[in-house]
């Protein structure tokens, strides 16, 4: 999709957006659902994050990296610079990524639209591709090149009535801070990116505690560094943590893999259950899922990260809707009254689902996109009747 088609996607959301009182401002706000600006420029020591990037092989090392910078909006005709901490996220985008995610501290001393976000990250679009289409590392950098798309499987998780991260779809254009110049790796005028709730944010809104694997590979360093508590390390599978769960959620959150049709997630069913056979696996009990405890020491689901989903990759998702397999997990687990549950909420939801590609109206794929979800969802429905 050329530049001009991006940019008239966000006139779109942009209207939706300007009508707004500067009074919105003036106290705490959700940033993630009040109207106001979709575009921004980040300035950052881009240069001097690339140079650390080839020299630091250790991605968790890359992770105690600060920079300086500063995010840029105008609203109302007026500009606001907001002094940012810059830190670098994400777990395969530091492996693969020119441009990873990043977390940004917000100064907190000013009135802004990130109002009650003290942290918030930014995912990116990952790298410029070049070559072959469906060629590596082509696809991964492709499927962040999308990020629109990936916002809307929050919004669907949203919608389904599942705990999930608050994302706000953004252009943002990138400058080197101390070259005054645009980046190597973000060389256009503007990209696709979303905002997205931190952890910790999120937890505090929730009062939850974060839960882990009790073979999470982290697990000794970040004791040390005295970020996680011996308590927090309980998980096992679902099976052997049976008491904790709520079966529905899991199935939900199965339901929504299914409308996206995203292998890329895995949480631990029992103990004959793996994410990779006859391989080494890191994260061999969570990936792409974190778990919670709430006040009443229940635990709660959290699925994330849909960039390797069809929602990405529909241009090379040659096989129609009904060709992708179903995973049935934990759907399989449901009484007949659970699955007619699930199946309720599937339909009573559809049209709201379907609304949230509309900030995909100018992608050139919208079209095949909205075929494709509403063919899931007609799959999904009638396998959720069947005995």
């Amino acid at each position: 999709m050329n530049q001009l088609n991006y940019k008239l996607g966000f006139v779109f959301v942009f209207a939706l957006n300007i009508i707004i009182s500067a009074t919105v401002f003036a106290g705490v706000n959700n940033f993630f659902t009040q109207p106001g600006p979709t575009q921004f420029t980040l300035k950052a020591p881009f240069a001097k994050i690339a140079e650390i990037k080839k020299t630091e092989p250790n991605f968790l090392n890359l992770k105690e990296h600060k920079f300086d910078g500063e995010v840029i909006y105008s609203f109302n005709g007026v500009d606001t610079v907001i002094p940012v901490g810059i830190n670098l996220k994400g777990f395969s985008t530091l492996f693969n990524c020119d441009f990873p995610k990043l977390e940004l501290k917000i100064d907190k001393s000013k009135k802004t639209i990130f109002s009650g976000n003290k942290k918030i990250d930014l995912n990116t679009h990952c790298a410029d591709p070049v070559g072959k289409m469906d060629s590596e590392p082509f696809a991964f950098y492709r499927s962040m090149n999308n990020s629109l798309r990936e916002v809307v499987a929050y919004k669907i998780l949203q919608s389904l009535g599942l705990v999930t991260f608050e994302t706000r779809a953004v252009m943002v254009k990138y400058i080197d801070i101390e070259s005054n110049a645009v980046p190597p790796h973000a060389s256009k005028d503007q990209y696709q990116a979303f905002f997205i709730e931190d952890k910790s944010v999120f937890m505090e809104r929730n009062s939850y505690t974060e839960i882990f694997g009790k073979s999470d590979p982290f697990k000794s360093i970040n004791l040390a560094k005295k970020k996680t508590t011996e308590e927090q390390y309980q998980f096992i599978s679902v099976a052997d943590n049976a008491a904790k769960f709520d079966l529905m959620n899991l199935a939900t959150i199965e339901l929504l893999q299914n409308i996206i049709t995203n292998g890329d997630w895995f949480i631990k069913a029992n103990s004959t259950d793996f994410r990779k056979l006859n391989a080494t696996d890191l994260k061999e009990e969570l990936w792409n899922m974190k778990l919670f405890s709430d006040s009443t020491g229940k635990w709660v689901a959290l699925a994330q990260d849909f960039n390797l989903s069809s929602l990405s990759f529909i241009e090379i998702a040659g096989a129609p809707a009904e060709a992708f397999p179903i995973s049935r997990k934990f759907s399989s687990q449901l009484a007949p009254v659970q699955r007619e549950a699930l199946k309720s909420l599937l339909e009573s939801k559809r049209a709201e689902i379907l609304k949230h590609l509309d900030v995909l109206a100018a992608d050139s794929e919208y079209q095949k996109i909205k075929t494709f979800i509403t063919a899931r969802i007609n799959i999904l429905s009638t396998e959720l009747s069947k005995k």
